[in-house]
């Protein structure tokens, strides 16, 4: 009885312990848990840096590696939403002028408000498994960091986030191993009877419009160990396969050096007539020795009839998630200054960023502009002038203007000062995007030029420069632009429709 009242007394004790050990975790304040945030970030960012420096090779460390960074995008995010959007817990965020919010405080008149709303707000339980989840992947990173060191490090400059988001790919890790993977995979000598391109490996790459397929496909191919491997990268653009594709044909092979050499041949995808041509000429071909490959890109829409032609498992895109799109765009929007000296700009910037539903041409539209002028008033103005935008072309035509131009529909755009031609917007179509060595002349009226109402022209119809990539391949995005009055507001909605 005695063994049995001990046990008994035993387990109600553990138990009472573990409970009042589970309360004093919870009754953690918000910036207690934002401080262990912080140190988590930092130590995530260490490993992230560190294997960024080292060629890994090993498919299950860089799953590993991306969960890790998507727990980081995602606890940076949550450290940004506390730190700059929590005026509107104690509803202080209304002012006609004030669209901004201040530093977290555990002191002052609201700060008692502020606590309540934290403890039992859905953002607090947000903030708990999203630290819980971060330390637990750190956690979880010590075999990984061992074995990261058996790898050779790459030369690679010290640089600033916002100069390595301006120069270099953001994201698309795993994405990029995969691909560069795929090119410098061994393939096995073709038997004597057979030809020697008999059944080239194809790779698709399908993504949506804007998703940043060509980015990928150019930093594989800009890889030193690719291009030793294929001495001829030929690209072929749907441009080239318009008309009599025949001569596109001819017009590439005029590249091949003499002989028989591997050849990586990437292509856009236009339709099956003009890819099954391509692809009975690559492997006809005497100069595309074995070993050579194809790498095909293609928009969401086709990506089943694409899918069908890969000779392994096609490589997709989407956009950026939310987490990693903020972190993306902070960069590009606040250059080398630090968003912490400038928590009302922060706060307008993540509000910003809620309206660009992950558009990287639209961030870097943007983004630019706001870099180019570190000014609150400015700022809310822009942000303004965005809802603006997006309200009124879900009023008009009931389609978000990133959706119309990914469809290739018209779309329209309005001043962040309602100068726009002759009484407020300019419509924009005929989207077009192209390499930058195939443009003679570039339009001189951009986008967003537009947007602050900034050297537009006279005429009522001109062409337009959306964006100009300044990383390769170098595409520039260009449309063509009609002045029109806002009272013509029904034939601009026809004309949108249509």
């Amino acid at each position: 009885m005695e063994v049995f009242c001990s046990a008994v007394v035993g387990e109600l004790f553990s138990r009472f312990m573990s409970s009042m050990i589970k309360r004093c975790n919870e009754s953690m304040t918000a910036c207690e848990k934002l401080e262990h945030l912080k140190a988590a970030l930092l130590r995530a960012h260490t490993i992230v840096e560190e294997a960024a420096s080292r060629r890994v090779t090993n498919g299950a460390m860089l799953l590993q590696l991306s969960v890790l960074m998507e727990a980081m995008y995602r606890g940076q995010y949550v450290l940004d939403t506390f730190k700059y959007q929590h005026r509107a817990i104690i509803g202080d965020a209304g002012a006609d002028d004030q669209e901004t919010l201040p530093q977290l405080t555990t002191f002052g008149p609201t700060a008692g408000k502020r606590r309540r709303w934290l403890s039992r707000s859905p953002a607090m339980d947000d903030l708990r498994d999203v630290l819980s989840g971060l330390e637990s992947t750190i956690a979880d990173m010590d075999e990984f960091l061992v074995f990261l060191g058996s790898y050779p490090r790459m030369f690679c400059q010290p640089y600033t986030t916002y100069l390595f988001v301006d120069n270099c790919m953001f994201g698309r890790q795993a994405e990029l191993r995969r691909l560069i993977g795929f090119l410098l995979r061994k393939e096995p000598e073709p038997e004597p009877e057979r030809s020697s391109t008999t059944g080239l490996d194809v790779l698709p790459v399908i993504g949506r419009r804007g998703a940043g397929k060509r980015t990928l496909v150019e930093h594989a191919c800009s890889d030193e160990r690719v291009r030793a491997c294929f001495p001829v990268i030929i690209r072929i653009c749907k441009e080239d396969l318009e008309g009599t594709t025949s001569m596109a044909f001819c017009k590439h092979q005029k590249n091949f050096q003499d002989g028989s050499c591997k050849t990586l041949v990437i292509v856009e995808y236009d339709d099956e007539a003009s890819w099954t041509k391509l692809y009975d000429f690559c492997s006809s071909a005497s100069c595309i020795a074995n070993g050579s490959k194809i790498i095909v890109t293609s928009a969401t829409e086709a990506g089943a009839a694409v899918a069908r032609l890969g000779t392994t498992v096609p490589i997709r895109l989407d956009y950026l998630p939310p987490d990693e799109y903020w972190y993306f765009f902070k960069a590009r929007a606040f250059g080398a200054t630090n968003p912490n000296d400038q928590p009302e700009l922060a706060s307008v910037a993540m509000a910003v960023v809620a309206e660009l539903r992950c558009s990287f041409m639209y961030a870097n539209m943007y983004g630019g502009l706001m870099r180019n002028n570190m000014d609150a008033r400015f700022w809310r103005g822009l942000l303004r002038c965005l809802r603006g935008h997006m309200r009124r072309h879900l009023s008009i035509c009931g389609d978000n203007p990133m959706d119309l131009i990914g469809n290739n529909r018209p779309s329209y755009l309005h001043p962040i000062h309602g100068k726009g031609g002759a009484g407020g917007v300019y419509l924009l179509y005929n989207y077009r995007s192209t390499a930058a060595e195939r443009v003679d002349t570039l339009p001189g009226v951009s986008v967003q030029d537009l947007i602050v109402g900034r050297g537009v022209p006279d005429d009522e119809r001109f062409e337009v420069l959306g964006w100009r990539s300044h990383i390769a391949p170098y595409y520039c995005y260009l449309a063509s632009c009609e002045k029109r009055r806002t009272r013509q507001g029904s034939p601009l909605k026809r004309t949108m429709r249509t």
